[in-house]
């Protein structure tokens, strides 16, 4: 029985300065410093604002790719559309009889311009509208805005243009591109998102929607015979549509 109680007292010993040596370690002391930085506050307030800042800062670089891209291809299309040949580059850049056949045209012409007056008057407006919208929209809403007028703009330009050429007589579809359908979309998009700060803004920027907005509207009553007005008109009730729409339900987009 002695020897029994014996042993036990020596394990219990053994134990004890196991417990000591390991008390006295480092490994101890940092995790135990670990343990009181984490349940710190100080700590934890400086780790959200951190997260805080890296998600602020990733929203804000993939809100200006999409921009970007959009803006360098249109730039590139509207260059093509000066060097290549017009029977080269018209049945991949604009909506035409073979639209139908290829499809992809519905997405490209939304970016092109096949004059230089059309890309002066409308580039600037594309500009303005992604710059705006980059600070309210991610990049998910603004592909979303792109996608939906290509496919609105392009079906109003076909069907309108089907419409009026038999009413003249006329067989084929005139290749129209509808870059400026994308603009007038981008712009009235933010007008509707963010119209206090089209006002208050030392920029003006609410005068850019305003002369657009005049010029279609005096273009349209003109009936100057371009098929492509329309379609302009229906891309500047999508934009203020979607625009209503992102901003009530933008946490889900």
């Amino acid at each position: 029985m002695n020897t029994i109680t014996k042993i036990a007292k020596n394990f219990c010993k053994q134990i004890k300065e196991k417990k000591d040596d390991f008390l006295s370690s480092d490994r101890y002391i940092y995790a135990r410093q670990k343990l009181q930085i984490i349940n710190d506050p100080k700590f934890i307030q400086k780790t959200i604002k951190i997260e805080q800042s890296a998600k602020a800062k990733n929203y804000y670089l993939t809100s200006k790719q999409f921009p970007v891209l959009l803006c360098a291809g249109t730039l590139f299309f509207y260059h093509l559309w000066q060097v290549m040949p017009y029977s080269k580059i018209f049945k991949h850049t604009s909506i035409s009889e073979y639209t139908k056949d290829l499809l992809y045209p519905i997405l490209l012409a939304p970016s092109s311009h096949q004059t230089t007056q059309s890309f002066l008057t409308y580039a600037p407006a594309l500009v303005c509208g992604l710059y705006l919208n980059g600070y309210y929209m991610n990049y998910k809403g603004m592909i979303g805005l792109y996608l939906i007028n290509s496919l609105l703009s392009s079906a109003v330009t076909y069907y309108y243009e089907k419409y009026r050429n038999e009413q003249l007589g006329i067989s084929m579809i005139s290749p129209k591109t509808t870059g400026a359908c994308t603009s007038l979309a981008y712009i009235f998009s933010f007008v509707v998102l963010q119209p206090d700060y089209m006002i208050k803004k030392k920029l003006p920027f609410a005068i850019f929607p305003i002369l657009y907005l005049i010029y279609e509207s005096e273009e349209f009553l003109m009936d100057d015979q371009q098929n492509c007005r329309p379609a302009h008109i229906a891309s500047i009730i999508l934009g203020a549509t979607y625009g209503l729409i992102f901003k009530k339900y933008y946490k889900f987009l």
